[in-house]
């Protein structure tokens, strides 16, 4: 799922995560391949969020966290691409639906972490990137 500039601040908020700034060569790759999300990427690999099908509160939906490859080696300098796998199923974050006008809003903003560098294996992910697809290939 593509998470909008007010559902990434969301995430960060409850689980401190930042997601790879969407104009690293490495999210263009990873979305030929994956299809079109906002990543995150940790020690444990290349992730994303996807929305559950309940929705338990009014204009919120509750959003698990996805992996869709882990790293190769102890190194972190590539990803294999493996079938998605639940990370911590019992853990959700509550993304909230918003309205349409709040919805038009947020996509009119600029992407706050464009300008920021990605604390989370900034590196790694630039290289992972065109590894990923090609390991995955394989």
């Amino acid at each position: 799922m593509k998470l909008n500039n007010r559902q990434i601040a969301e995430v960060k908020n409850q689980m401190g995560a930042k997601p790879i700034p969407a104009k690293d060569p490495a999210v263009a790759t990873f979305m030929e391949r994956y299809g079109r999300h906002t990543f995150y990427l940790d020690l444990t690999g290349l992730h994303f969020f996807q929305l559950e099908q309940e929705q338990q509160v009014p204009d919120c939906q509750s959003a698990i966290l996805v992996r869709i490859a882990r790293w190769a080696d102890q190194n972190r300098e590539s990803l294999l691409g493996h079938m998605p796998v639940r990370v911590l199923p019992d853990v959700k974050v509550i993304i909230s639906l918003g309205r349409e006008q709040q919805k038009a809003k947020d996509e009119a903003a600029p992407d706050p972490n464009a300008d920021q560098p990605n604390p989370m294996e900034e590196r790694a992910a630039m290289q992972a990137g065109a590894r990923a697809a090609a390991e995955t290939e394989n």
